[in-house]
């Protein structure tokens, strides 16, 4: 009879009439070995092919299940072959949509017995069906909840559970005045006067920075590399602004020359940090030449225009444009032609979120979280993600806005019973001397009838 030797899961006996020596036995395998379907689709189909059926038995295939079995709802086992037929039989598949977010995930079909046949049947090469189900939910946005415990240094924040969720993060933060993230242009002003050409940098990153550290390049026409740089010089004071001219502009001679501002309407203006290497501004669009100007709604223009930077615009542009200036409407706002009445100044009222330290917390399967080492009397704010089950993070939450209890540092006063005052204001009785370890009594009575039952602190 041979060896013993497994495939599928079965043991069977090799034998001269077996498949591998040219015999005409039964064999049963899967047409396809992967396939994918949604958590919500209908039932769908394995297709079992056999070859060398018994011309008048049945052939009785029996399937197994492994993986992600919870995914599935039912299948047909055993699936049974006709005698004589030649036709693919179907392992029907019927899902359970479980309404839950657990990501995609594979179940395995096995061919695991074969009864009946002609010869020694057996497993064909496609023994397995890999079959991913495609989950069709998502986790529930969590809904953040007003604290109920808020404390002067401290609250709990709180939220309700998402289904699916095996984790959430949460974002503490004040929403406020902000530094600037790096310098900017704050104004452009390309004159109707030939020379009357003027580029004015804001610093309100918050402390004095060193010029020499930065440089700005015109790109004259769309070409490349620059026509022009200018390393600066000196420093720059935090909500202080430097301006630069062409050197033979007039209207505002306190500004410093610079070989940059000989630029006309259509030429790209950059601003970059030497350090490190990076792009802190641009006006217009380097490597583009627009024609005569790049010129957005409202008088908006690069040719014969003065442009004053947003107040609330906290940083440049900062990478090349795909194509225009399509900041120029958003962030700028057009000055009278050859106006030099802002020029020196900018006022800034940028705004935005500070995270707290720790923040983003990243935080496992909970609805609640005490978030210490604050300021009191401060307005801050929480929103949370639930994250987990394979699905992705969710968006934030709606915001919960929080305010720090005032701060109270307790004061307590020793002094003789003659300073204590005379009445108890909630019994009407003289203080008690109650022991404390001290010279000097507390400002306590007790209201007894016998026993002490409640302590009073007496006002002043």
């Amino acid at each position: 009879m041979g060896i013993l030797f497994s495939l599928g899961g079965f043991i069977r006996p090799c034998h001269r009439r077996c498949r591998k020596c040219g015999g005409s036995n039964t064999s049963v395998e899967f047409v396809s070995t992967t396939g994918s379907v949604a958590e919500d689709g209908g039932p769908i189909n394995l297709a079992l092919h056999i070859t060398n059926p018994d011309p008048v038995n049945s052939t009785t295939v029996t399937i197994s299940t492994s993986g992600a079995t919870t995914r599935v709802f039912s299948f047909t086992t055993p699936v049974i072959f006709g005698g004589g037929s030649i036709d693919d039989e179907n392992v029907v598949v019927t899902l359970d949509d479980d309404a839950i977010c657990n990501g995609d995930e594979d179940v395995y079909f096995s061919i695991s017995g074969i009864t009946g046949g002609q010869g020694f049947p057996f497993v064909g090469a496609n023994h397995t069906d890999t079959l991913t189900v495609i989950d069709n939910e998502a986790l529930g946005v969590p809904v953040a909840t007003t604290p109920a415990i808020i404390n002067s240094e401290d609250f709990t924040a709180t939220w309700n559970a998402s289904a699916g969720a095996t984790g959430y993060e949460l974002d503490v933060y004040t929403d406020g005045p902000i530094p600037t993230s790096e310098l900017f242009f704050s104004q452009y002003m390309e004159g109707s006067v030939g020379t009357e050409k003027y580029l004015e940098i804001y610093n309100g990153t918050g402390a004095t920075v060193d010029l020499s550290d930065y440089t700005i390049q015109l790109f004259a026409n769309g070409n490349i590399p620059a026509q022009s740089t200018d390393i600066l010089s000196g420093t720059l004071a935090n909500g202080q602004v430097m301006v630069y001219r062409n050197s033979s502009s007039t209207g505002y001679p306190s500004a410093t020359p610079s070989s940059v501002c000989n630029f006309n309407g259509d030429d790209g203006v950059l601003l970059l940090n030497n350090v490190t290497g990076d792009t802190l501004d641009i006006i217009g669009r380097i490597g583009e030449d627009p024609g005569t100007e790049w010129a957005g709604t409202g008088g908006r223009t690069t040719k014969d225009g003065t442009l004053v930077r947003n107040s609330s615009i906290t940083g440049g542009v900062t990478s090349n444009p795909a194509a225009g200036f399509p900041t120029l409407d958003s962030e700028w706002t057009p000055l009278a032609m050859n106006s030099l009445s802002d020029l020196g100044s900018h006022t800034y009222s940028g705004t935005g979120e500070t995270m707290v330290s720790g923040s983003p917390f990243i935080l496992g399967n909970v609805t609640s979280y005490s978030v210490t080492g604050l300021t009191p009397s401060t307005h801050y704010f929480f929103r949370v993600r639930a994250t987990g089950g394979g699905c992705p993070t969710t968006i934030n939450s709606t915001p919960i806005e929080v305010v720090t209890a005032v701060g109270i540092d307790p004061i307590l006063t020793a002094g003789t019973l003659e300073d204590l005052g005379a009445i108890c204001p909630q019994c009407g009785r003289r203080p008690l001397r109650l022991p404390c370890g001290r010279d000097q009594p507390h400002r306590l009575c007790g209201c007894d009838r016998g026993r002490f039952e409640r302590i009073h602190l007496l006002d002043h």
